[in-house]
């Protein structure tokens, strides 16, 4: 897949990499979650789940990982990184995410629970619910017929190099994507 935008290509060369996608899931997964996972089974999945006129503007990566108590299930984490606030990612996740288990249903196999992850970076901090719901103006009693889930945001705005956590090639990757919207790191 061409990568036009040059942080979607950065952000795709960097969580392509095992090492750097195992890092940040053992630093920014919460600890419940983690629990669950043995990540040393962590496999990038091949294709993406954007759609072929978004491509351009965005980037997904999809990996696989085995429970950690040696269940044949496995989790999906469906990475996206934004460098603005967006109200609509989840609606975006959720396109993915259906995409991916048509895909499952029509290889045959059973459906699999998808994490949705973004990875922000952009110049003011995240300020957009992480649960569905909010997106809908729909009273409470209707809430039992809508889809119900959370991503799991990682805002890296607000933080100062020092502050972030994890192994040097993850730290760095995460420190390029903030610098890439600093104006002062740009030459004329």
């Amino acid at each position: 897949m061409a990568v036009q935008n040059p942080h979607d290509k950065f952000f795709r060369e960097s969580f392509s990499r095992i090492e750097i996608a195992r890092n940040y899931l053992e630093e920014y997964l919460p600890t419940e979650v983690l629990a669950l996972l043995d990540l040393n089974t962590l496999h990038l999945q091949d294709g993406s789940f954007v759609d072929e006129t978004m491509r351009e503007h965005q980037t997904d990566l999809l990996y696989q990982v085995q429970l950690a108590h040696g269940d044949v299930a496995f989790i999906y984490f469906l990475f996206e990184h934004k460098s603005y606030p967006d109200p609509l990612v989840i609606l975006q996740l959720l396109r993915y995410m259906v995409r991916f288990w048509e895909q499952q249903l029509k290889d045959g196999l059973p459906l699999a629970p998808i994490i949705p992850l973004v990875v922000y970076h952009g110049e003011r901090p995240w300020n957009i619910s992480t649960d569905f719901h909010s997106l809908l103006n729909a009273p409470a009693v209707l809430r039992t017929y809508l889809p119900s889930f959370h991503y799991h945001l990682s805002d890296f705005s607000h933080l100062s190099d020092e502050t972030i956590k994890g192994e040097i090639w993850l730290r760095v990757s995460l420190s390029v994507l903030r610098a890439i919207l600093n104006p002062h790191l740009h030459r004329e």
